[in-house]
């Protein structure tokens, strides 16, 4: 099952993977019993890269069960003709049935028919039925796999390309979607492949590699898969290969020449990885791991490999961050597989325990900055028509859903940690991977080795916190001081929202001139009123101020952020009115980066009206002097931000304009929630590296670059939080 790497194009909040589908759901066949089900697959397959052809053959060995079957069906990809089946040494008659699912590939090649999706193919058995329970069908096919690379549209803050398929000169990209070999279920496999190529390339695939050799120009490789996986991929490119050993699990680096020193430092880091998963979890379940690079920019997980795109490696921080998010999904989605009934448990828990638990082990700070990312996130990209349960959550396509899935999922897992303790939440998870590995799960599995571990009763979280839709924003009311000895703080907590009143133990700490204080109170209610002892007078109040609840925040909570901008559904771009030519048609360049998801409306400063600032967030693009909505709305409001004739100040630090360009985001006055983006650079160059980057750095309030490198960024301190009460 493929899953995706959290991949920022900054320090970033890495609850949020690259693309396509993560940790697939996969049907348990348990629940929709066939007459056939397959057990395994022996590939014999020829790849031809400079034609964008396989050619192949499959031994299927079926597993009869139920009444007597009178024909088997599989699917491959629309590109593929089966040539023959065979069984027990004879020809047995075949035919190609729908179609459903196809579609047309507007970029294809010539002598190619164009089209991607699954095609249902029927082979006879019926009279073949005395021939045992067990059978093996060899399907020999052949055809064009070739779906040129696309960029998604769902994603805004990552790197990423796409394809179903693709067999050519620059590599091999063959997964499910490609159907590149008879495939009939959602059954769990082992497999044997074969695969013979042209001596420059190299080829990829789970298990345990047995054979790879060179004979003139061609080269064989064999992979063997005896554990038990759902999907099988074959990756193939012009790689170097460096083999090492982690506790007798071998690790591999399949990296492109020019990238040959970044080898020690991903197998040093795969190997460490592999050490922390197996003491924490249990024992790494696949017979190696591979990191291996991508010809396209990708970030895909693979049960016993990664597959990343040349762009990503580089990337400073994936090997401290990303790389062990993906060793950690052999455990969690690639050896215990997603049951559909319930909904994707396993991004979340991936999440919680690799990119958070990284963060943890930097600093209590960095865990708490984490923690406000996804509640941040959540309260600027999910609205109330986007919400749903993390019952419903498949994969992530688009913001709101990845800060469901992958967000409120790793809060939910952060909130149990809380109620268990780390020594039952832990001992939990490895039960639960204990009774489960090879198999199917289900977050009623989950939820079954979390009782037993704490010996609680789980029904309530899991009904408000899995089932349930929303989270709870908080209010602070009716603050008061009593002195005395002691004295006492009293005030009262609401909750509101989708699902109110929630179940909540909500951390408050006061803070007094001798020092903080820190409370958990029980809210259970629309409305709890509180009182608090304190041994001083008590100078600030605050609820949750860590962040150890998901929740919605207030507007006025959010420090102003990009994300406030591009997450609002009523986003405006606002061009200059004032410009010159050249610099009009540099901005005129970015409205695409910017708005792709096409929602954004698009409009000059002089065709504006006083609704559009009242009803959209704005991202304004030029100089003062250029855009004249900059006047109109920001007199008076930049303390931290200025400009002054060539030179622009930030937080601070004063920049020449040449050579650099700018965004910072502020508040949107005539409405709170949402924000105002105002982005320019001192030529034209400068604006246009940096601007094609914006939309990676959702979740800051500032940013400057020195040309297309980022060199300050950062958040405006939020200064009036309505969850804060300062005392006089």
């Amino acid at each position: 099952m493929k899953r995706d790497i959290p991949i920022r194009m900054s320090a970033f909040l890495s609850i949020l993977l690259i693309l396509g589908v993560a940790c697939r759901l996969s049907a348990d066949p348990r629940r929709t019993p066939c007459e056939f089900r397959v057990t395994s697959h022996e590939i014999e397959a020829r790849l031809y890269p400079d034609e964008h052809r396989l050619e192949a053959v499959d031994r299927v060995s079926l597993e009869k069960e139920g009444r007597r079957c009178r024909s088997w069906n599989f699917r491959l990809g629309s590109g593929l003709e089966v040539n023959e089946v065979r069984m027990g040494g004879r020809s047995i008659p075949f035919r190609r049935m729908s179609e459903r699912g196809v579609e047309e590939i507007p970029d294809t090649i010539e002598g190619h028919e164009g089209k991607t999706g699954p095609v249902e193919w029927e082979v006879d058995l019926e009279d073949l039925g005395g021939q045992g329970e067990n059978l093996v069908v060899e399907v020999t096919y052949g055809g064009i796999i070739y779906d040129s690379l696309k960029v998604p549209s769902f994603s805004r803050e990552f790197i990423a390309d796409q394809t179903t398929g693709l067999i050519g000169d620059e590599g091999t990209y063959l997964a499910e979607e490609s159907g590149w070999y008879p495939k009939a279920s959602d059954g769990l496999v082992s497999f044997a492949l074969e695969v013979t190529l042209p001596a420059a390339f190299e080829a990829v695939s789970q298990g345990k590699r047995e054979v790879d050799e060179v004979e003139g120009d061609i080269r064989l490789v064999r992979w063997i898969s005896s554990k038990p996986t759902d999907l099988i991929y074959l990756i193939a490119g012009r790689y170097e290969v460096e083999e090492r050993e982690a506790d007798g699990i071998p690790i591999y680096a399949y990296f492109f020449p020019e990238s040959r020193d970044l080898r020690e430092n991903y197998l040093t880091a795969t190997a460490r990885y592999i050490r922390m998963y197996t003491e924490q979890i249990g024992p790494y379940p696949y017979e190696k791991f591979a990191v291996v690079e991508n010809f396209f920019e990708s970030g895909y997980g693979m049960p016993s490999f990664t597959l990343l795109g040349s762009q990503v490696i580089r990337l400073p921080f994936i090997v401290h961050t990303s790389l062990g998010h993906e060793v950690l999904h052999n455990w969690w989605g690639n050896s215990v597989f997603v049951d559909s009934s319930s909904g994707n448990w396993c991004e979340s828990l991936t999440t919680y325990m690799a990119d958070y638990h990284y963060k943890e082990l930097e600093s209590e700070e960095a865990a708490r900055s984490y923690r406000l990312e996804i509640n941040k996130a959540y309260s600027n990209y999910v609205h109330t028509g986007d919400d749903f349960s993390l019952a419903a959550f498949t994969s992530r396509t688009t913001p709101a859903t990845r800060s469901v899935g992958y967000g409120k999922g790793a809060m939910i897992y952060h909130g149990l940690r809380r109620i268990l303790g780390d020594e039952a939440f832990y001992g939990a998870l490895r039960v639960f991977y204990r009774d489960h590995v090879y198999d199917w799960a289900s977050w009623e599995d989950l939820k079954r080795a979390f009782e037993e571990a704490g010996r609680i009763d789980l029904d309530w979280y899991f009904d408000q916190w899995i089932e349930g839709v929303g989270a709870p924003l908080l209010r602070l009311n009716d603050v008061s001081y009593r002195s005395g000895t002691p004295g006492s703080v009293d005030f009262a907590i609401s909750q509101e929202g989708t699902g109110a009143p929630y179940r909540l133990d909500v951390p408050v700490v006061v803070e007094t001139k001798e020092g903080a204080e820190g409370y958990v109170v029980e809210l259970r209610k629309t409305q709890t009123h509180y009182s608090l002892p304190v041994s001083g007078d008590p100078t600030r109040l605050s609820v949750d101020p860590d962040h150890h609840l998901f929740r919605r925040m207030d507007s006025l909570e959010i420090p102003p952020s990009l994300s406030m901008v591009l997450g609002d559904e009523n986003e405006m771009i606002v061009l200059p009115d004032r410009a010159g030519e050249e610099a009009l048609e540099t901005y005129r360049s970015l409205v695409e980066q910017i708005n792709r998801t096409g929602k954004a409306k698009v409009k000059t400063a002089g065709e504006m009206t006083s609704d559009d600032t009242a009803t959209h967030s704005l991202f304004i693009l030029g100089k003062p002097q250029e855009n004249s909505a900059w006047a109109a709305l920001m007199n008076g409001r930049m303390e931290d931000f200025s400009v002054a004739g060539d030179s622009v100040t930030v937080s601070g630090t004063t920049y020449p304009s040449a050579g650099h360009s700018f965004l910072s985001v502020f508040r949107n006055l005539q409405d709170p929630g949402r924000g105002i983006a105002l982005f320019f650079g001192g030529d034209t160059s400068s604006i246009l590296e940096s601007g094609r980057k914006l939309v990676h750095y959702g979740q800051y309030g500032y940013l400057v670059f020195e040309g297309g490198k980022n060199v300050a960024k950062g958040s405006w301190e939020v200064k009036d939080s309505p969850l804060v009460n300062r005392f006089e």
